[in-house]
């Protein structure tokens, strides 16, 4: 795998962890009838937009760096 291909996949799996710990939060708080800390619910939303558009980047510089199959 090339530094880009493994740049692309590190984001995506940071993203993906962030957006399952926002949902197990959520999942507890309604199981056990609690408030969510909404400070920290913003704070990972707000990690969530910047590895979004840090993913966005790396995918525009992986794009070009991708050959066609041969037909």
């Amino acid at each position: 795998m090339k530094t880009a291909d493994l740049a692309v996949l590190n984001e995506a799996i940071r993203l993906k962890a962030l957006g399952t710990s926002l949902q197990a939060m959520a999942i507890a708080a309604d199981e056990h009838d609690l408030s969510i800390d909404f400070v920290q619910v913003e704070e990972i939303g707000k990690m969530i937009c910047e590895l979004t558009a840090t993913l966005q980047e790396k995918l525009e510089e992986w794009k070009p760096a991708q050959k066609p199959k041969a037909a």
